[in-house]
């Protein structure tokens, strides 16, 4: 979903919008509504009418950042069968189209009514007044692909997850003040939006300092009459930042960043350059395309990478930057910054569980990590209706354990005489067969020790 609603964005953005609010509306009837709401220069009815049909004139200026997306029409419908489009622009008429999958191939969209198009203006854009503007509703997100009923609590990770998303594929135009992206959710149960929360810029090369005193480093690629500038940005070892980090982990965003009219189209991964390796992670190359390579430059069929001329890359491998670095030489540095980090911390070290575990326990647990609560990546434990055969689901992805709710209705029946011997046993296995144990084992079991311990004293507590 990020990805399409990026690709929507982009139209705001090229209508010169300063302003975008998207909301996500959670109906009283269990389904989902999101709203994308811009002060752009909006359109007239008959741009907006050829807007709709299929096969329609849609080159974009080389200043645009709609070349290499889904389009509005493919993005809308790729998230819900049904969406709507409400426009106007300076002193001209408000009009607005509903489009669905059978509708679009037929060229038959239908009008909406100017009742209807003046509420979803003002609903959408939050009460804020713009003389012109274009909202996008997409009615009825059905791509959502979730394991559970749709609730205010899956609506605020989705939101999240929105704004991580646009705060790095935007980060220029966040930290330039270009735009401003809003999003806020509106649950009817409540009667009241929740208030809009401003999207951050999260900038890939926002390192408090270089991990080599002499980087970045720039290398300039010839292709045809263009030139590409690849600046080979080291990241410090160690960093905990989430501009380090980023949606999905430093791993997977060691590589690429390829920008467009500083759009960010790529974020991360070596276009078949090489294989990712944690060793890599420190290293991240800004690639800036100009308009003029537009006719070499594909985008993946996954929409995900850029598809870059197979001269970009023979190039890059043979040319020096300034003070005559080879690329492979800046990848050797990274890997050995990343391999020599003695110091580097265990990342199992710096996360603590949440969710239905209590604060009491995971201060005590912070406490023997010596790690502060506020600089720890959350492990959320929750209780969750799963399939029959699983007891309990791990969730790398989003950092989650989901526990059966079957196992917490049978506890009282369940025999813990019989099965804690055999849980205290798996969790001290590896410390048994081992000839020799160190000091992190001896303080793990210590830890644990002191949590039995607690657990008994507050049944002690609680009898009395």
């Amino acid at each position: 979903m990020p990805q399409a609603i990026a690709d929507i964005i982009d139209n705001s953005v090229d209508a010169q919008a300063d302003i975008i609010v998207i909301r996500f509306i959670l109906n009283t009837k269990g389904s989902l509504d999101l709203s994308i709401w811009d002060n752009g220069s909006g359109m007239a009815k008959p741009i907006l009418q050829e807007a709709m049909r299929i096969g329609s004139d849609t080159d974009k200026d080389s200043l645009q950042l709609g070349k290499f997306g889904m389009g509005l029409k493919l993005a809308s419908l790729s998230q819900a069968p049904m969406f709507d489009v409400v426009s106007h622009e300076a002193g001209g008429e408000i009009y607005g189209l509903r489009a669905t999958v059978s509708t679009l191939s037929e060229n038959k969209v239908a009008e909406l009514r100017q009742d209807y198009c003046m509420n979803m203006l003002t609903k959408a854009s939050s009460g804020k007044n713009a003389s012109s503007g274009t909202v996008v509703t997409l009615l009825g997100l059905d791509r959502l692909n979730l394991n559970e009923k749709l609730s205010e609590k899956i609506v605020t990770k989705m939101s999240n997850k929105l704004r991580s998303h646009l705060g790095l594929i935007y980060h220029r135009h966040l930290a330039q003040n270009k735009i401003k992206i809003l999003v806020e959710t509106n649950i009817e149960e409540r009667g009241s939006p929740y208030p809009p929360e401003s999207i951050h810029a999260l900038n890939p090369f926002g390192y408090p300092h270089s991990g080599h005193d002499q980087y970045p480093k720039d290398f300039i690629i010839s292709i045809g009459d263009s030139q590409i500038r690849a600046r080979v940005h080291i990241w410090p070892p160690n960093c905990q930042s989430r501009e380090y980090k980023l949606p999905g982990g430093a791993n997977t965003r060691q590589g690429l960043y390829i920008f467009r009219n500083n759009r960010l189209l790529q974020a991360g991964g070596w276009n078949g350059m090489r294989e990712s390796e944690p060793h890599l992670s420190l290293c991240r190359v800004e690639i800036d395309l100009p308009s003029t390579l537009d006719d070499l430059v594909r985008l993946d069929i996954k929409k995900s990478s850029i598809d870059l001329p197979e001269e970009f890359f023979e190039q890059i491998m043979i040319t020096t930057s300034k003070g005559g670095t080879k690329f492979n030489d800046c990848l050797t540095l990274a890997n050995t910054l990343y391999r020599s980090s003695s110091s580097k911390p265990n990342s199992k070290e710096a996360v603590l569980p949440s969710g239905e575990i209590k604060s009491f326990y995971r201060t005590l647990l912070a406490d023997h990590k010596g790690i502060k609560t506020k600089d720890s990546d959350d492990i959320e434990i929750f209780w969750k209706k799963l399939n029959k055969d699983e007891m309990f689901r791990i969730d790398r992805g989003a950092g989650q354990i989901l526990i059966s709710t079957a196992l917490k209705d049978s506890m009282k029946k369940i025999p813990l005489d019989e099965l804690f011997p055999l849980f205290l046993f798996l969790l001290l296995e590896d410390y048994l067969v081992i000839q020799r144990s160190g000091l992190k084992a001896n303080n793990k079991i210590k830890f644990l020790q002191k949590i039995l311990l607690t657990l008994l004293d507050d049944n002690k507590s609680d009898a009395i």
